[in-house]
């Protein structure tokens, strides 16, 4: 792999991160909805006598999926900020390319159309572009 293949790989991971942290979310989001039914059933449980061990340890599990969830979360996060700010090591000149390309993930042709140029050079510019950024 040469190093304009190395650097458009790493990239390229900008997309797949934003939707990592948005899916890790929605996780995040059905297990908190979870553990509200755990906590009402140990609740209505206390003062009862019964021994609820299953309840509890429900609970305890829980809390480490959600553990592991927000370190995954921001996991993603801190890559996704560091893709973000190599990009801003390019050149001015380079940086909207860039962004369009990797963090808003528009196709050689949307980004032509909308810098008014051809795709060739769209292509050649974004190659320059990718081999400037310091990853």
């Amino acid at each position: 792999m040469n190093e304009y293949e190395r650097k458009k790989a790493i990239l390229s991971k900008y997309i797949s991160l934003q939707r990592s942290i948005a899916r890790y979310g929605e996780e995040l989001a059905k297990w908190a909805a979870i553990g509200t039914k755990i906590n009402q059933s140990y609740q209505e449980s206390i003062g009862t006598g019964d021994q609820n061990s299953k309840t509890e340890n429900a609970g305890i599990n829980l809390a480490e999926i959600k553990k592991k969830i927000i370190k995954d979360i921001e996991s993603c996060i801190l890559e996704r900020d560091n893709l973000k700010n190599a990009i801003k090591t390019a050149p001015n000149r380079y940086r909207e390319i860039l962004i369009f390309r990797y963090i808003n993930g528009l196709s050689i042709g949307r980004i032509a159309e909308t810098m008014q140029k051809d795709e060739r050079s769209i292509k050649r510019i974004l190659k320059d572009a990718t081999l400037s950024v310091n990853i």
